[in-house]
């Protein structure tokens, strides 16, 4: 389950980082219109290939359930109530929120610091993304066989807490080489996060409960990150080294707390039965 969510993972990744270059080799060729043009029709071969997926694929995985839960459907579980239930969880999609909401600022901010306080222009920050992605490349294949599965809480509160502490290193670097670095430390610990948590509730859950768990994270990251679009560019507008030093040592702050008090959270009740249902699920996948 790990080294297949990891192989996601980097897929994902490949595509962040090929995608803007092939957007600068395009440009070599074409308009920007033309650009965006390519870009639309990148947009119809996602929406074909899903078409493909639920045509082919659906109804048969369909039928493998209902081979195995029989004709009644079971209701979608509620959130708080396993949220309730695993508090490592919760923890975990609360810190995973935090964490989207302090990234907002490298995404808007970062090449006002390396203007402001490095001097630097376009070319450098090129540079900080291609090192970035570069950690993230490196650093996929080491969440994909690390066993993240049975450090968790604690692997993935410690790699947020590392992204926070590079966060603030670079608001307070003072050349292009030690954000550099930083930067890739960054990417380096992101995949290991987001395996980690995805791993856990892969293979922790059975299908019902791991799709609102999935739901209720990524409502939870989106609205983060989108309020960290509304309120950090005000912060980084009056001093940007002041408020990536703020917001990573915020984040570490945070990441370290719950990376101490996940020793005393109280695993899930249920975890013989949940088990077995994510057993089910594997041998439906395997089938």
């Amino acid at each position: 389950m790990q080294q297949v969510t990891g192989v996601m993972d980097l897929t994902g990744r490949i595509a962040r980082v090929a995608g803007p270059a092939s957007a600068g080799l395009l440009l070599a060729v074409l308009p920007e219109t033309g650009l965006y043009a390519v870009d639309a029709a990148t947009f119809a071969v996602s929406a074909a290939a899903l078409g493909y997926l639920a045509r082919h694929w659906a109804v048969r995985a369909e039928g493998q359930r209902a081979s195995l839960a029989g004709p009644a459907r079971a209701p979608l579980p509620k959130a708080l109530p396993l949220l309730r239930a695993d508090p490592r969880v919760a923890a975990a999609i609360a810190v995973h929120g935090a964490g989207l909401l302090v990234s907002a600022l490298p995404a808007i901010a970062m090449p006002v610091l390396l203007t402001t306080r490095l001097h630097t222009g376009a070319g450098g920050y090129g540079l900080v993304l291609a090192v970035s992605g570069l950690g993230a490349l490196v650093g996929n294949p080491l969440a994909g066989n690390l066993r993240l599965g049975r450090r968790f809480p604690q692997a993935y509160f410690a790699a947020w807490a590392a992204n926070g502490v590079a966060l603030a290193a670079m608001g307070l670097a003072g050349s292009l080489a030690v954000v550099m670095v930083f930067a890739f430390l960054t990417g380096l610990v992101t995949p290991v996060a987001a395996v980690c948590l995805r791993t856990h509730l892969s293979s922790r859950f059975s299908g019902p409960e791991r799709l609102r768990l999935v739901t209720t994270d990524q409502t939870v990251i989106r609205a983060a990150g989108t309020a960290g679009m509304l309120t950090l560019p005000a912060l980084a507008a009056a001093s940007p080294a002041v408020a990536f030093a703020a917001a990573g040592l915020a984040m570490a702050g945070i990441a370290g707390v719950a990376l101490v008090a996940s020793a005393r959270l109280p695993g899930p009740a249920d975890a013989t039965v949940a088990a077995g249902a994510a057993l089910a699920d594997a041998a439906v996948a395997g089938q």
